[in-house]
């Protein structure tokens, strides 16, 4: 996530014939500002705290990702800092 440029988190579908990709569905203009998809801007700073931005019509939306990524970037954070886990390890030298 600190990459710089344009990215995004998609969840991937399975088609009925067994593919796996990103699947869009609507028209291309269905979003209120007119373009191809809403913008969500997604900041978690040093101390965990997240923040969203979106497109104007799209606010419950991005609040809604944004509290996915938060509650993924926690558990993920809590996995690494158990004993065991990467940043435990890290500490521990081993």
């Amino acid at each position: 996530m600190g990459e710089a440029g344009p990215e995004a988190i998609m969840p991937l579908t399975r088609a009925a014939d067994g593919s796996l990709g990103v699947r869009a569905l609507g028209t291309a203009n269905a979003t209120p500002s007119g373009s191809a998809a809403p913008q969500v801007y997604i900041t978690v700073d040093g101390n965990g705290n997240t923040s969203t931005q979106s497109t104007q019509g799209w606010e419950q939306f991005g609040s809604e990702i944004g509290s996915f990524v938060d509650r993924r970037y926690k558990q993920n954070m809590m996995r690494d800092i158990r004993p065991g886990g990467d940043i435990w390890n890290v500490m521990k030298n081993r």
